[in-house]
C-alpha cells in the first residue's frame, strides 16, 4: 500500500514539474512582441515631425529605420523623428535573444 502511494505522489510531482516547465517556457516560444501605436499607416504630417511610439516584449534589440532605441522598463517606447518632404517608409524592427525578428512598416507622407 505504501509503495503505491509513493508512485502516485511521484507521478503527480513529475507531471506538475513538466506542466510548470511548459507554462514558464511559453514566452520563449512566442518570440518577440511589437505593438506599434503611432504613426498610423499612411500618416500625413505637415511639418515633417513624426512621433513613433509603441510597446515591445521579450526583445533584445529595438530599432527604428536602423537606429537603435532603448525601450522603457515597462516595454514602452516613444521617439520623434524628422522626415523630408514627400513619401517615406518607417521600419520598426525588434529582435529577441534567439535572433528571431519582427518588423512593422508604415508609409509616411510629409508635406
Amino acid at each position: 500500500m505504501t509503495f503505491s502511494l509513493f508512485k502516485t505522489v511521484f507521478f503527480i510531482v513529475i507531471v506538475s514539474a513538466i506542466a510548470y516547465g511548459f507554462w514558464e517556457g511559453r514566452t520563449l516560444m512566442e518570440g518577440p512582441g511589437l505593438s506599434l501605436i503611432s504613426p498610423a499607416q499612411g500618416a500625413v504630417t505637415g511639418n515633417g515631425f513624426v512621433t513613433v511610439s509603441g510597446n515591445v516584449a521579450r526583445i533584445n534589440a529595438l530599432s527604428v529605420n536602423g537606429l537603435a532605441i532603448l525601450p522603457n522598463e515597462d516595454g514602452s517606447f516613444k521617439r520623434v523623428f524628422v522626415f523630408a518632404r514627400g513619401e517615406d517608409i518607417l521600419q520598426v524592427t525588434v529582435t529577441d535573444r534567439f535572433g528571431r525578428s519582427v518588423t512593422k512598416t508604415r508609409d509616411i507622407i510629409s508635406k
